[in-house]
């Protein structure tokens, strides 16, 4: 039988041991534990701490059904595109559109998206900067994100091994 208080929510008791319950291979850690690194076309290496991110690749279908496949649809893939986007804070002492990390619309370079709090094995994204909204929501914070795109032209694109 489930221990409730007297408004029929759970005890400290109860939600101390559902919290306990949660299987060992998740690792839940404080504060910022994923990273993206960027490096712009003949630019140095800087590293955000993040509030998250995101990255999907796609395929181009191509529909290739035909009168010999009995109404079944028929695919094969076209071109491999791609787009993500991470999301920070913004620290005006280190403005990220400074002409040294380049965080600007039109810029290409490489982006790389580390999942696991090992900063081990990232997706390694050549990309061009489609856009930066930035917002100030309360209180002095200012976020920021940047939203990227898939392009070969800057580099070399892997997914984590």
């Amino acid at each position: 039988m489930k221990r409730r208080d007297r408004h029929g929510m759970p005890t400290d008791d109860e939600v101390i041991d559902a919290i306990r319950s949660v299987p060992t291979h998740h690792t839940f850690l404080a504060g910022y534990d994923k990273k993206v690194t960027w490096t712009p076309t003949a630019g140095a290496l800087a590293t955000f701490n993040i509030t998250e991110h995101s990255w999907e690749e796609a395929v181009e279908k191509l529909v290739t059904t035909h009168s010999g496949t009995a109404g079944i649809q028929y695919l094969l893939a076209g071109v491999l595109s791609g787009k993500g986007n991470f999301k920070a804070n913004l620290d005006d002492a280190q403005l990220v559109s400074n002409s040294t990390i380049s965080i600007r619309a039109g810029t290409n370079g490489v982006m790389n998206f580390y999942a696991f709090a090992s900063g081990s094995n990232p997706w390694t994204v050549p990309c061009m900067i489609i856009s930066v909204p930035v917002k100030s929501v309360v209180m002095g914070l200012v976020s920021y994100e940047c939203n990227v795109e898939l392009n070969g032209v800057a580099g070399t694109y892997a997914r984590p091994s």
